[in-house]
């Protein structure tokens, strides 16, 4: 319980460039549960203000998202990263009146999610997917084509990141983290035994499948009214999955499955309005739900065993 005593902000340190802990761990006095319930506690309330602006039941939404993604919101900084996003996306998503305000607002959050972690700057280039209309036949075949750009390119910015911060002591914090997650995707291959391929397997299908099947119920069902603030947030959700993809195709199985899971608020959303337009099937929204039950369960098992074998 004293974790948080551990955190330095002293230059070269671990914690060094994570200035957003600081003020927290000194509000909560360096105790770790108070610490954890400020992160998690913001989290949480923030996605129920999400739910709420797109309609959706917060005792049913915050269900959903625990059964199905328990284990992302269980990050700390990056959680909160990732629903100030998702509130700057709602924003975007929902312009009915005083457009200005609205993406004044959107833009507001999507720029405080950046200080909470810097690949904040991945779900603000999302933005990019809310002019293709995945929705239709034609979008779908549009994003289908970014795929091979994103791969062709997507290898040459990580280069020129690095290249950038080598050369660069300016953020010494964030030139040692760059690097440490690139060397990570040199040496680590997310698939390379069996209880790897099992969960990350699960982990990729309980995000991939979902989207899926609900992008092919859209595009097959035309007839069907999909309010527009959702078709604009499917949108997004299917750009994370369609540049994770991509990362993942060149081997960065790490950024590939950090940004697979940053889509997780939005996605929670999408399949709970889905269901309750029909878009998918009664079996369809418990075959997704079984298997985000196997993925939640299989990694807490095996952490469980790997804690009890040491």
């Amino acid at each position: 319980m004293d974790i948080v005593h551990n955190y330095s902000f002293t230059e070269g340190a671990y914690n060094y460039g994570e200035s957003i802990y600081k003020p927290i761990i000194m509000l909560v006095d360096r105790n770790y549960l108070l610490f954890r319930i400020v992160i998690w506690g913001g989290a949480l309330l923030l996605f129920c203000i999400i739910a709420k602006r797109f309609e959706v039941p917060i005792h049913y939404a915050v269900l959903l998202m625990l059964i199905l993604h328990s284990r992302t919101f269980c990050y700390a900084r990056a959680t909160l990263a990732m629903a100030f996003a998702s509130l700057g996306f709602s924003f975007f998503c929902k312009t009915n009146n005083n457009k200005i305000v609205k993406f004044s607002l959107g833009i507001l959050f999507m720029l405080i999610s950046t200080r909470f972690h810097n690949s904040s700057w991945i779900m603000i280039a999302m933005l990019l997917f809310l002019v293709i209309p995945i929705e239709t036949r034609w979008g779908f075949i549009l994003s289908l084509l970014i795929i091979p750009l994103l791969v062709r390119y997507s290898s040459d910015i990580i280069s020129n990141i690095f290249d950038y911060t080598s050369s660069s002591m300016d953020d010494y914090y964030l030139n040692q983290k760059i690097e440490r997650y690139g060397n990570m995707d040199e040496s680590h291959n997310i698939f390379n035994t069996p209880s790897a391929i099992i969960g990350n397997g699960l982990l990729y299908l309980n995000f991939f499948y979902p989207v899926g099947v609900i992008l092919w119920s859209i595009i097959d069902k035309k007839h069907i009214e999909f309010p527009t603030e959702f078709k604009l947030l499917f949108r997004i959700v299917v750009g994370y999955i369609i540049t994770s993809s991509a990362f993942l195709i060149i081997g960065s199985h790490i950024i590939s499955v950090r940004v697979m899971l940053m889509s997780f608020i939005p996605l929670t959303i999408i399949i709970s309005k889905c269901y309750e337009y029909n878009i998918i099937s009664y079996k369809t929204y418990h075959q997704i739900i079984i298997l985000g039950v196997l993925s939640n369960l299989f990694t807490y098992c095996y952490n469980l065993y790997c804690v009890i074998s040491v």
